[in-house]
């Protein structure tokens, strides 16, 4: 659990520090892309803390499963509207099927 709830919150501390990347691989319909980005890494951050009390574990790792599923079609739109400055190919292609494991790391912790 420690672990999981570190790499949230590191991931959701890269949206203040990485803010540029993440408006890049935003899909174009997303209304107010910034606020979005932000208030994404921001839950991040939070659910990441909530998975730590017993108290509100189940209650984070059900709202990190939401956001994982949420979250998912902006790593395909990363990997189809590719530019140069992204990684290869193939690490964005690899990073799609990681979603999967993720979504069932998060309701792991729901009961």
């Amino acid at each position: 659990m420690y672990l999981f709830a570190s790499l949230f919150i590191v991931a959701g501390t890269s949206h203040f520090l990485l803010d540029r990347f993440f408006l890049r691989i935003m899909p174009k319909w997303v209304p107010f892309p910034k606020f979005v980005n932000y208030a994404s890494g921001l839950a991040e951050i939070l659910l990441g803390l909530l998975l730590f009390p017993d108290l509100t574990r189940s209650y984070a790792a059900w709202l990190l499963f939401a956001l994982l599923l949420a979250v998912w079609p902006a790593n395909f739109y990363h990997y189809f509207s590719r530019n140069k400055m992204d990684p290869p190919k193939w690490v964005l292609l690899a990073r799609l099927p990681l979603q999967i494991p993720l979504l069932y790391w998060a309701y792991s912790f729901t009961w």
